[in-house]
């Protein structure tokens, strides 16, 4: 989970201009990808639903954080009975 909190901050950080629907389902692509990849036997690897749900937590929880950041943090154009 910390690896993908963490890849989706970067990539956040990366593409700041991406929507975070397309952020999401980028990163949920990447979780189901490694877990297909952990099917192959020579790996010795199980892949497991409950990892790949951890990673889409993980990522949505993240990428929704960013966003209230930057909101909170963003100047405030609209006040009423300013200017």
């Amino acid at each position: 989970m910390i690896a993908f909190a963490t890849l989706s901050l970067l990539a956040r950080l990366a593409f700041p201009r991406r929507s975070l629907a397309a952020l999401f389902v980028t990163m949920a692509a990447l979780g189901a990808a490694i877990e297909v990849l952990q099917m192959i036997p020579a790996l010795h690897r199980d892949a497991e639903l409950a990892d790949w749900l951890a990673d889409c937590v993980a990522s949505l929880t993240v990428l929704v954080l960013f966003r209230g950041m930057q909101w909170i943090l963003s100047p405030k154009h609209d006040v009423p009975g300013d200017g």
